[in-house]
């Protein structure tokens, strides 16, 4: 094997996570010691020094053994930590959580991926995704792209629900993750209003050659803003609640970020609840009852005593 052979395959090995020792590579490369010493240090040379590639070549004095630490990728704890997360949100299917996993542990040299692997194993074997299998990855990307490229595009849609396949022509603004499903928001022209849809119940997507609406400032779809008056897909008025509550305050700042702590006594605080008035938000409200009291507005305070009204007698 000439040199430049053995270097670059000692590049490979060393990108694919191995730990190489000089004996290692004496003993299979049938030269000295010398000559493998040469080698790193040309590797060294042109990773460390010249920068051609985001890692760096190390020497672990206490395995005797050369490694690459990769640069601007992740370590074992953020491989962990985005892990348990994908594993938790159950978004994907099976076969797409596993290869997206796979993908995340091969940034990582071999010790440490079996480290991640052991934690996570038992979680990635019961993992069970959402009721419908179908691919996400592809379909986000392909939107992502139509997002990007400014297009309006008709979507074929049909939810579980009525069974009936619904066309949409939007041009589509904004994807986001939401309890479990991704969305995909666009703006319809023809009801001038923005749709939300479930990115599993889209079952076909075409491009036309329709131009993107033209929308006013006030009216153009900020995503940032959005997520943080909104606590599931749903959207709504913006609304301004003055409520008691009586339970742990990150609780709810951080389901309602624009909210503040208006005054604070004890275990009780007074809180100006800033959210979309959605199906969401009432729910949320709904399931704090025995520790969130609604102060103001009166339609608010009307709607929930009504609500509560209503879900009683079905026990009575």
């Amino acid at each position: 094997m000439d040199s430049q052979t053995r270097i670059l395959e000692i590049l490979l090995r060393l990108q694919n996570g191995e730990q190489l020792t000089k004996n290692q590579l004496v003993t299979k490369y049938k030269i000295n010691e010398r000559t493998i010493q040469r080698d790193f240090s040309l590797l060294k040379y042109l990773i460390n020094d010249q920068a051609l590639l985001p890692a760096e070549i190390s020497y672990d004095a206490k395995h005797y053994s050369y490694h690459m630490e990769r640069g601007d990728s992740f370590d074992k704890k953020e491989v962990l930590i985005i892990s348990k997360i994908l594993l938790e949100s159950r978004a994907l299917n099976k076969a797409e959580m596993n290869a997206l996993l796979d993908g995340l542990l091969k940034l990582l040299n071999a010790d440490d991926a079996k480290a991640v692997k052991n934690i996570i194993g038992s979680e990635q074997l019961a993992y069970k995704g959402i009721i419908n299998e179908s691919e996400r990855i592809s379909k986000i990307w392909q939107l992502t792209e139509y997002i990007r490229q400014e297009k309006v595009i008709e979507i074929s849609y049909k939810n579980h629900y009525s069974n009936k396949l619904t066309k949409f022509q939007i041009w589509p603004v904004a994807l986001f993750f939401d309890n479990n499903y991704f969305y995909l928001v666009g703006y319809n022209n023809y009801r001038s209003t923005y749709n939300t849809l479930r990115i599993d119940y889209i079952i076909g997507i075409e491009e036309t050659n329709e131009k993107k609406p033209n929308i006013s400032y006030g009216q153009k779809y900020r995503d940032g803003d959005e997520r943080n008056y909104r606590v599931d897909a749903f959207q709504g008025a913006i609304r301004h609640l003055t409520v008691e509550y009586s339970s742990q305050k990150d609780f709810i700042l951080d389901r309602f970020p624009e909210s503040r702590v208006l005054s604070e006594e004890g275990d009780k605080l007074v809180i100006d609840l800033v959210a979309q008035w959605s199906p969401g938000t009432q729910r949320w409200l709904l399931s704090q009852t025995d520790v969130l009291k609604i102060i103001n507005p009166p339609s608010a305070i009307k709607w929930l005593t009504e609500t509560l009204e209503k879900n009683l007698k079905k026990y009575k």
